[in-house]
């Protein structure tokens, strides 16, 4: 079996994670904070798009925190298809520090 490195990065969805009814969920700014603290690079992503996700960056204060800001891809080309995700941890919950 294949091992591989850690990998300090974490992606963080808008709507429904960072951004809950209207409100931007401060727990988790702050655990992205620490992640960053960590050396952790932060992305913050949306279906919505690229200039959403920066814009609720900036909401959050964040802008010195996250890495990039980008869409959700359309598509993703990788030799092992879906077997890729089996090697992250995907949460909706925000995770203790």
């Amino acid at each position: 079996m294949m091992t591989y490195p850690e990998r300090k990065t974490i992606y963080v969805d808008v709507d429904g994670t960072l951004l809950i009814k209207d409100r931007i969920n401060v727990k988790l700014v702050s655990y992205i904070k620490s992640k960053k603290r960590e050396g952790y690079d932060i992305n913050i992503w949306s279906m919505r798009g690229k200039k959403y996700a920066e814009k609720w960056m900036i909401r959050a204060g964040l802008k010195y925190d996250v890495t990039h800001c980008l869409s959700k891809p359309g598509m993703i080309i990788d030799d092992e298809g879906w077997n890729w995700i089996k090697n992250c941890r995907v949460t909706k919950r925000c995770p203790k520090h």
